[in-house]
């Protein structure tokens, strides 16, 4: 059944095509699902946003029954009037039955745009926020009340930033970082290496973009950056694309950047089992460079690596060519190649076992 506006459900099949359960998770208002990652286990972790106060989280729906059990529910602590959605994120073991649900909370708006799970069940949660203060909240369970507790709170640098959180098996936020800017910086795609280590892509429109270390519960809220990188247009009305490695504890190792003085855009990747990213995009510049990951103490502006130019002109249209770049887990770049045409959209990248890249586009 659905509770009002726009509810979430969630459900499993067997491999024979039958399906064993769903579950529901809904309000009076409109909620929706981002995204879902598994654990070596089978458990399932569900982001996505909400605007219902409370949400509510209803278990395992078998045949013949349309509600399902209740189990808990989140608070949504702003007025509807304020159009404010929060961020949820919650486990379900394989039985279909929730273990707990967490929030992120702001005055404004924020979503959640990736989430991946590691083979010791903890959840690496990114996305954005507008808010001035984005607070994330410990899982609850049944019987607990719709308000858990406050573990930290990251601040805002000016419009949209980046976060990155970790959250631990038992729905626990253990650390929180930011990527920020006085513009708009955007997230775009989210992975793991088997060792641990957090990948990160997206975009950027400030000059610089800065790169926060994760804090915990009893942290100030303000701390200092680790390094930043510059954007090539000064004057911040095109895109740049960043690529950055964070350690299992939230703290960044480097953040390396694509850039030109036109527009870099929808950043994608891969990550093989040594570390290696292989990341796609799109620019429209004459010229884009490449450049190396910086570090914490590196200087801001070095040199680039190397360049990929513009195929040239097709017809009066400005070229949107495809980007591939290979760069090692230490953050150095070791080659580019480049798609040229009139036009040519959404990249997307995979490896095969032998490490051979894909790539696919329009």
């Amino acid at each position: 059944i659905n509770s009002g506006n726009r509810d979430i459900f969630l459900a499993k099949a067997l491999p024979s095509g039958i399906w064993e359960w769903g579950a529901r998770v809904s309000g009076t208002q409109s909620e929706s699902g981002s995204q879902l990652a598994l654990d070596p286990c089978g458990n399932v972790f569900l982001t996505g946003l909400y605007s219902s106060s409370p949400v509510s989280f209803f278990s395992r729906i078998d045949e013949g029954d349309l509600s399902g059990d209740f189990q808990f529910s989140l608070i949504n602590p702003n007025p509807v009037e304020l159009s404010s959605t929060d961020i949820f994120l919650a486990k379900a073991f394989p039985s279909g039955i929730w273990e707990w649900g967490a929030r992120i909370s702001g005055m404004a708006f924020e979503t959640s745009s990736r989430i991946i799970v590691d083979s010791c069940g903890s959840a690496y949660l990114t996305g954005i926020y507008v808010s001035t203060t984005l607070s994330f909240f410990n899982g609850i369970s049944e019987g607990d009340p719709g308000s858990s507790n406050l573990e930290f709170s990251l601040i805002n640098s000016g419009d949209s930033d980046v976060f990155l959180a970790k959250a631990l098996p038992s729905g626990i936020w253990e650390w929180g970082s930011r990527v920020a800017g006085v513009d708009n910086d955007r997230v775009r795609q989210l992975a793991i290496s088997p060792c641990g280590a957090v990948y990160l892509t997206g975009t950027y429109e400030s000059n610089p973009i800065s790169f926060f270390p994760g804090i915990r519960n009893g942290d100030p809220g303000i701390v200092e950056q680790q390094f930043s990188l510059p954007n090539t247009d000064t004057d911040m009305e095109n895109s740049d694309i960043f690529l950055a490695k964070a350690t299992p504890d939230g703290v960044w190792d480097w953040g390396a950047r694509v850039a030109g003085a036109e527009v870099e855009n929808v950043p994608q990747f891969a990550v093989d089992p040594c570390g290696t990213v292989y990341l796609t995009g799109t620019y429209t510049s004459d010229q884009v460079s490449f450049y190396p990951g910086r570090r914490t103490g590196d200087p801001v502006q070095v040199d680039p690596q190397f360049s990929l130019t513009d195929f040239g002109s097709f017809g009066t249209n400005v070229n949107e060519n495809i980007f591939l770049a290979k760069a090692l887990s230490s953050g150095h770049w070791e080659w580019g190649a480049r798609v040229s045409a009139e036009d040519a959209f959404f990249p997307m990248v995979s490896l095969d076992p032998c490490g051979a890249v894909y790539l696919t586009g329009s």
